[in-house]
């Protein structure tokens, strides 16, 4: 899961443990079985997943925990049985977590960034050129952000990444030399760290001080305080 970067280095440097609770091809929902080509999905196991997910949570007093995946795969904002897991996944979270994030994803294009980028600098193109509309992001993500809207509360919050990945009416697909996506959806770790700013309300919200302030930082470790729940994990990740 492309935005465990920019997590692992906030965590980093608030001295805060989380955890990531993942699998490929498995959304963080609850009651939900994956339909489809999903060749490494949990299928018919996920829901035990995420009912063990529910479990650890509880049991451990995690107080923050964000829920990310490609949502466009499993059709939020278009199937019922979506709705009804997300409801469900929301429900359970509340009776026990302060806080909900819902990360939408992030911009996908149509084409391999970088050999695109390649191509661009073997024929001497300017890779400048190869952008995004703002708008496609908009319709990539239309039914998500409906679905979403009627779920955020006062403790469940929407995350969007596009203001962190655009540039007026554009999303470029590099940034000073370095590619910002490593296929047509997964960020580099250059592109994960330009959204970690998204992260911060998350950490400053249980009084910490916002890195950016230049103020003191708490220096005491604190308990668990976050779980991304929701796609694959890098190995040597958060733990």
């Amino acid at each position: 899961m492309a935005a465990l970067p920019a997590l692992d280095y906030i965590c980093n440097e608030y001295s805060v443990r989380a955890f990531a609770a993942t699998h490929s091809q498995t959304p963080p929902l609850l009651d939900y079985v994956p339909e489809g080509s999903f060749s490494y999905s949990l299928k018919g196991d996920a829901p035990a997943f995420g009912e063990a997910v529910i479990r650890f949570i509880r049991a451990h007093h995690i107080p923050n925990v964000i829920l990310i995946a490609r949502w466009q795969g499993y059709k939020a904002g278009q199937s019922p049985e979506f709705h009804s897991a997300l409801t469900k996944t929301l429900s359970a979270l509340q009776t026990s977590v302060a806080n909900i994030w819902i990360m939408q994803e992030v911009p996908n294009f149509s084409w391999d960034v970088p050999r695109a980028l390649a191509r661009a600098a073997l024929f001497k193109k300017d890779v400048e050129k190869l952008t995004l509309p703002l708008n496609s992001y908009f319709e990539q993500t239309a039914n998500q952000e409906r679905e979403f809207a009627q779920a955020a509360t006062s403790n469940v919050i929407v995350l969007n990444p596009v203001k962190f990945l655009s540039k007026g009416e554009i999303i470029p697909s590099s940034e000073n030399g370095f590619p910002i996506y490593r296929d047509v959806h997964h960020l580099t770790l250059h592109g994960a760290i330009l959204i970690r700013p998204m992260f911060l309300p998350m950490f400053s919200s249980n009084q910490r001080i916002a890195i950016e302030s230049g103020r003191t930082i708490p220096t005491e470790r604190p308990e668990i305080t976050v779980i991304p729940w929701g796609a694959k994990i890098p190995h040597g990740m958060l733990k």
